[in-house]
């Protein structure tokens, strides 16, 4: 699979969140149209599900990109599930997240893209 650059003057966040019986963490890199790198972040969550590691990058990068001002943003994700929730699904974000998912999609003052690498059936 080759990355796609957004559109101009729109920033890319391609985010990610795994998770084993022992761990999980989430991660995203931001790059603008011209694919020039502009910031990441990795963050161990401790415990928790793939969905919940999932969720946790998708938020994280609508929270740095709120801090940083960036109003244009397209998210990609490989979370189908992560994409219907913030499609305003709400049963799907567990209790613990969902104060968390209200406030991103309450700042959510840009455009949010939420694109699964792979088709949604």
């Amino acid at each position: 699979m080759i990355w796609q650059p957004p559109i101009v003057n729109c920033i890319k966040c391609n985010a990610d969140g795994a998770s084993n019986n022992i761990a999980s963490s989430c991660g995203g890199i931001f790059r603008n149209h011209e694919a020039i790198f502009l910031a990441c972040f990795a963050e161990n969550l401790g415990g928790g599900t793939a969905f919940h590691a999932e969720m946790s990058a998708v938020m994280r990068a609508v929270e740095l990109a709120n801090q940083r001002g960036w109003r244009n943003l397209w998210i990609e994700t490989d979370s189908s599930l992560v994409i219907m929730a913030f499609k305003s699904i709400i049963a799907l974000v567990p209790c613990n997240l969902r104060n968390r998912w209200i406030n991103c999609n309450i700042a959510e003052q840009h455009e949010l893209h939420c694109h699964s690498r792979q088709p949604i059936c």
